[in-house]
C-alpha cells in the first residue's frame, strides 16, 4: 500500500520538507512495521509540545504571549465580570477558564495542517502545511459565529450576506497583520488592546477627504461614528449563555443591528456613535460551579462594540437620510435589552436620536 493511502497524506507532501522529516521526527513512536510498537509513546498534535521551535524559534518565541495561545483576551473579560474574585483567589473561575475558555487555545498545527478541535479536528488537506490556512477550515473553525461566519456569510451553518471584502477573493490575513496571529512578543491581554489592528483607513485613507464625492463622507465628523455604523448588516447577537459542569454549554442567539453609544472610547477608537454587539454573559451562566462568582457583572455592559466582518457599500441604514436619522428602531433602547443582560447595558442607550 502506498504511504499517500495508508497514512492520508498527500503526493506532495512527501516531497515536503516536513514530508521529509518522516513521522517520527515531530509526532514520536517507533520506526517499526508493527502497528502498535510503531504508536508507543506517539505524540498527536506535535505543535502542542513544542516540536515547531526547533526550526520555526521565531514565530514560536512570539506566540507564547499571542492571545490565540493564552486565551488572555478571555482571561482579561471573565476577571473584569468577577472583581474582586480573580483565578488567585477563586478556584472555580480557575477551573472554568482552565476546563471551558481555553478550548479556544490554537496550536500551531491547528491553523497550517489541521483542523480545530471544535470542528473535530484532522487534517485539513492531506497532512499538507499550508503557509496561509484555509478561512473556513481554521479561521470560521473558530470564529463561525461571529466574525469569520459574517465574512464568508455562514453564521454557524445559517447562510447570511457574506462581507464585501470576501466576495472580492480577500483572505482574513490581507487586513490582519501576521502578529494579530502569531503575536507581537508583548505580554497580549485583549484583542483591542493589539496595535497592529487593522483599520478601514488603511486602504480607504480620503474617506473623509474634502474634495470625497460620497456626500455622506463629506458631512460627518469622523469621530462621530464607526464605519460599520453605516457600512455593517445585522451580527449575531447571543444571550443566556449557560456552562454545565459536564463541560457542555447552551446560549440563545439572533441576527441584529443596532446603533449604541460607544462602550469604551479611545484614541485608536474616538467614536461617539458605534455598532453593537450582545455577549452571551450573564450573571449566573456559571451558577453550575458556584455562588455569585461574577460580583461585578452588573457594573459591565454586555453589549460590546462590534467589529462588524459583514461590510457592504450599500446598506438599508445608509440608502438614505432618513433609514438612519430619526429612526430609533435601529438605536440602542430600553425595550432592546435582554432581561437577563447586564443593568450597564442603559449607559449605552441613545436617548436623543440623531
Amino acid at each position: 500500500m502506498e504511504a499517500t493511502d495508508k497514512f492520508v497524506v498527500s503526493e506532495s507532501f512527501l516531497d515536503d520538507v516536513h514530508g521529509q522529516l518522516g513521522c517520527i521526527s515531530c509526532h514520536g513512536g517507533q520506526n517499526e512495521p508493527d502497528m502498535q510498537l510503531a504508536h508507543a509513546g506517539m505524540v498527536i498534535q506535535p505543535s502542542a509540545h513544542g516540536m515547531c521551535a526547533p526550526c520555526h524559534g521565531d514565530i514560536s518565541a512570539t506566540y507564547e504571549t499571542a492571545l490565540h495561545n493564552t486565551s488572555a483576551g478571555i482571561a482579561q473579560g471573565l476577571e473584569r465580570l468577577a472583581y474582586p474574585n480573580t483565578f488567585n483567589n477563586t478556584p472555580e473561575l480557575a477551573h472554568v477558564f482552565e476546563e471551558d475558555c481555553t478550548s479556544c487555545h490554537a496550536s500551531c498545527g491547528e491553523c497550517h495542517v489541521s483542523r480545530a478541535r471544535i470542528m473535530g479536528g484532522g487534517v485539513h488537506t492531506n497532512h499538507e502545511f499550508v503557509r496561509q490556512p484555509p478561512m473556513y477550515d481554521s479561521c470560521w473553525g473558530c470564529h463561525g459565529a461571529r466574525n469569520a461566519g459574517e465574512y464568508i456569510g455562514n453564521v454557524n451553518g445559517i447562510n447570511t450576506i457574506p462581507d464585501v471584502h470576501f466576495t472580492a477573493g480577500m483572505h482574513c490575513a490581507d487586513c490582519h497583520d501576521v502578529s494579530n496571529f502569531h503575536g507581537s512578543g508583548e505580554v497580549e491581554t485583549g484583542m483591542w488592546d493589539l496595535d497592529t489592528l487593522p483599520s478601514c483607513y488603511d486602504c480607504h485613507s480620503n474617506v473623509y477627504a474634502d474634495d470625497s464625492p460620497i456626500d455622506a463622507h463629506r458631512v460627518h465628523d469622523p469621530d462621530s461614528m464607526s464605519c460599520q455604523v453605516c457600512h455593517s448588516l445585522p451580527v449575531n447577537n447571543c444571550t443566556s449563555c449557560h456552562v454545565s459542569a459536564d463541560g457542555g454549554s447552551s446560549v440563545s442567539s439572533r441576527m441584529q443591528f443596532k446603533i449604541g453609544l460607544n462602550p469604551n472610547p479611545s484614541e485608536q477608537h474616538p467614536w461617539t456613535y458605534v455598532a453593537l454587539r450582545h455577549v452571551p454573559s450573564n450573571a449566573d451562566m456559571l451558577s453550575d460551579f458556584g455562588d455569585n462568582l461574577l460580583q461585578n457583572f452588573e457594573n459591565i455592559p454586555s453589549f460590546k462594540m462590534s467589529p462588524s466582518h459583514n461590510v457592504q457599500r450599500v446598506t438599508p441604514q445608509n440608502r438614505e437620510c432618513a433609514r438612519c436619522h430619526g429612526n430609533d428602531r435601529i438605536f440602542l433602547q430600553e425595550s432592546d435589552l435582554p432581561a437577563d443582560g447586564s443593568p450597564a447595558n442603559r449607559d449605552l442607550i441613545v436617548t436623543e436620536i440623531p
